[in-house]
């Protein structure tokens, strides 16, 4: 039983490390691709993921971070118990994840 909780704190300080050594900016940078890619404008979504493509940038990767952040969103503080703002942001982050999925299927069909 005490390993569980060594474990959980194992995998909290890995993710703190992750946060110091740039996930954090990471996790900034594939929120604003997810916001880009819920715009209405079409030409700014295409452009976005052609861009992408080009750099060889996998939406997988970006949505991967995204779900990571939104699952630890809220954990640091209070335990099991989100508070109604951690919650807000898991729900904007899952919305974000949507689009990005959405909007990749659609520009893969037309192209």
């Amino acid at each position: 039983m005490a390993q569980d909780g060594e474990e959980e704190l194992d995998k909290e300080e890995l993710y703190l490390r992750r946060l110091d050594a740039g996930l954090f900016r990471l996790q900034m940078i594939d929120s604003i691709i997810g916001n880009l890619a819920s715009l209405p404008d079409e030409a700014t979504a295409s452009r976005l993921f052609r861009t992408m493509a080009r750099k060889d940038i996998p939406i997988d990767g970006v949505t991967k971070i995204l779900a990571e952040y939104a699952d630890n969103v809220g954990s640091a503080e209070g335990g099991a118990e989100l508070d109604e703002k951690a919650k807000a942001e898991r729900q904007q982050v899952a919305s974000l994840i949507q689009a990005l999925e959405k909007r990749a299927a659609a520009d893969a069909q037309h192209n």
